[in-house]
């Protein structure tokens, strides 16, 4: 008989890559269930998984309380062996007291990314505080659990699909960026590649922008291309689902992994760092300690977060173009698809 896995996590189901892919995975050899808030998105069905929805409300504690409440009540009468895997938020302690009979886990998957260092003391304190209440914890990254001092942990990392399997090529550098664009600075990436072309005029063959942001944020980006010139080169998407950017992957031969340099996303592991290199393409990431831990001198090359430096990086890598190989790129982090991740990492973690 199968057992019970019952994820727990506030994002509507197959809105959050991580848990989407536990779910995909672990279906064949546990019952699995999901309990989640209905946020308005496009609903997503996957055979062999009990999704349940919970209607939002405007009001943010109101909300985290009748979410803690209504999930109980769908998990109080499951067998006792069963594993209840709760994606942090703020009540998350409440689950744990009331299933006190059950199986549970605590999962985080970031601090908190607010700009105000207050704000973040603030919400870190209350993620640490709900930590205490729990026998297991797992955690994204090492760096992430020595940011909030978590001592005792179980390490369950980022992982990613094989997006693409083309092998590349590198007479010109073809570029990509995937992923939001709030406070995410993107525009800089703008200035640099107006900074390399003016140097060296057939470096760059393309560079694909994909992602949202604030009107403010893609008006700026828009009007540096404008700027500088740059419409033949750069193509700003705006948002697209990876479902329909394959041909990106396999097109481009640089990934971009800017990240701004800061306390709050210094310990975050970035999902497109390992899009990237996991798909063959040379990762040029600005040097944050999450960044740190992946990038090698096969795979990419480390930036800081200004035009200045990463016009050296792209230039560095025009220069070194001809010794990249995608497929010794794509092999760094072989041990990184979901398969391996919830094979070695979160199966032991459930059934022990």
């Amino acid at each position: 008989m199968k057992k019970e896995f019952f994820i727990v996590n506030t994002k509507q189901f197959s809105y959050h890559t991580d848990t989407f892919k536990y779910c995909e995975n672990l279906k064949n050899n546990y019952n699995v269930s999901y309990v989640c808030l209905d946020q308005g998105y496009r609903k997503v069905f996957e055979k062999g998984v009990n999704v349940f929805y919970i209607n939002d409300t405007s009001f943010v504690f109101l909300r985290e309380l009748k979410f803690v409440f209504k999930s109980l009540t769908l998990i109080k009468n499951k067998p006792k062996n069963t594993v209840v895997f709760i994606v942090y938020n703020r009540l998350s302690f409440l689950l744990n007291l009331f299933l006190f009979n059950k199986r549970t886990i605590l999962d985080i998957r970031t601090g908190s990314v607010h700009k105000d260092f207050r704000f973040r003391f603030f919400e870190d304190l209350i993620l640490k505080f709900n930590t205490f209440f729990f026998k297991k914890i797992s955690i994204i990254s090492d760096g992430l659990a020595k940011k909030l001092s978590i001592n005792k942990y179980f390490l369950v990392p980022l992982g990613s699909d094989i997006i693409s399997n083309s092998k590349k090529s590198y007479e010109t550098l073809r570029l990509l960026y995937v992923g939001t664009l709030h406070n995410r600075n993107i525009h800089v990436i703008i200035d640099s590649l107006k900074l390399v072309i003016d140097n060296y005029p057939d470096a760059i063959e393309s560079l694909d922008i994909f992602g949202s942001g604030s009107v403010e944020e893609e008006n700026l980006i828009k009007s540096k291309i404008k700027k500088y010139e740059l419409s033949k080169i750069v193509s700003f998407h705006g948002f697209k689902p990876h479902n329909s950017i394959q041909q990106f992957f396999d097109k481009c031969n640089v990934g971009l992994s800017f990240i701004p340099i800061t306390p709050y996303f210094n310990y975050q592991p970035p999902t497109k760092t390992f899009e990237y290199i996991m798909s063959g393409l040379f990762c040029i990431a600005t040097n944050t300690i999450a960044n740190k831990e992946i990038i090698d001198k096969t795979n990419g090359i480390l930036t800081i977060d200004n035009s200045k430096s990463l016009a050296d990086a792209i230039i560095k890598t025009y220069k070194n173009r001809f010794s990249l190989n995608s497929y010794l790129i794509q092999d760094t982090l072989k041990n990184y698809t979901w398969n391996q991740i919830i094979d070695n990492k979160l199966k032991p973690l459930i059934e022990n």
